[in-house]
């Protein structure tokens, strides 16, 4: 049984977490994730792992556009991005 504390921890990509999730599966390892409540070893567990990883890869990617603008603004405007605010 591997056991992480959210999804997002074992994944760099949503194509890493596939792999990993094929390679647990042929060497007939559980995956449980404790913040979302997915155990992989039901068909729904896998549903949900499927669905929700699909969903943390694309999450950050609207973000992405909107922190380049917001720095763009303000560097015309003779300001800079502060992190976090």
């Amino acid at each position: 049984m591997f056991v992480i504390t959210r999804l997002s921890r074992a994944m760099r990509s949503l194509k890493h977490l596939l792999a990993l999730a094929d390679e647990l599966r042929e060497r007939e390892v559980g995956l449980v994730v404790l913040r979302q409540h997915i155990d992989t070893t039901t068909s729904t567990g896998r549903l949900v792992f499927h669905i929700l990883g699909a969903i943390a890869a694309a999450a950050p990617a609207p973000a992405c556009p909107r922190h380049r603008q917001r720095a763009a603004v303000l560097a015309w405007a003779g300001r800079r991005l502060i992190q976090g605010w």
